[in-house]
């Protein structure tokens, strides 16, 4: 798996290429006997004012299909639950991304994987992010610090799901969350430019 180079990033940031949610006014458009649908949500733990402060994104890479440059299959902290449109087929998540001033992408050669199915919603689970600040060499607590858990919190969004999505009552939800998984070590690329990140409605 190759990994994303920082200019991919900035670019995805500058342009607006990352994906967006899919709304309960648009979800009926989707022919789900051509195109998939991932659930997940996602919470950012900490003190506040570090972990309000920074923004997580988790990225879905296919192993079947060529990624769109432009439309970056992404999860991100703008929100706390994700509705996506993906192409069928099966998926990984190995890198992640932390901004905050500086922006960090990190990498790992563990991943979650899943498959994306027809005729039904694919339950990832639940991105558990606890955010803290490091010391520097001068002792201050300045260095943004995220470590990410993904669980199975099935039931909670299964009942968001069905409450804000009303007219998918008839779709069938399936659960492919692990018990528990974490990334485990990191490589760390730092991007010496702060872009802002833009929220994604």
């Amino acid at each position: 798996m190759s990994k994303p180079g920082s200019l991919s990033i900035l670019l995805c940031l500058l342009l607006g290429g990352c994906i967006t949610a899919v709304t309960p006014d648009n979800v009926a458009k989707i022919d789900l006997s051509k195109s998939g649908l991932v659930l997940a949500s996602i919470s950012r733990s900490g003190d506040p004012d570090d972990s309000q402060n920074v923004t997580i994104e988790f990225y879905l890479r296919s192993n079947e299909h060529r990624e769109n440059f432009f439309k970056t299959l992404v999860i991100n902290s703008s929100r706390d639950l994700w509705l996506i449109e993906v192409p069928l087929g099966h998926y990984s998540i190995s890198d992640w991304y932390l901004g905050s001033g500086a922006m960090r992408h990190e990498y790992s050669d563990t991943s979650f994987e899943f498959d994306v199915l027809p005729e039904e919603v694919t339950y990832i689970g639940h991105f558990d992010v606890q955010v803290w600040r490091a010391k520097n060499t001068f002792g201050l607590k300045v260095i943004p610090q995220a470590l990410p858990i993904l669980r199975d919190d099935f039931e909670v969004a299964y009942e968001r799901f069905r409450r804000e999505y009303p007219t998918m009552a008839e779709t069938s939800v399936r659960n492919a969350a692990p018990g528990m998984f974490t990334w485990g070590a990191t490589e760390s690329i730092t991007v010496p430019i702060h872009v802002p990140v833009p929220s994604i409605d």
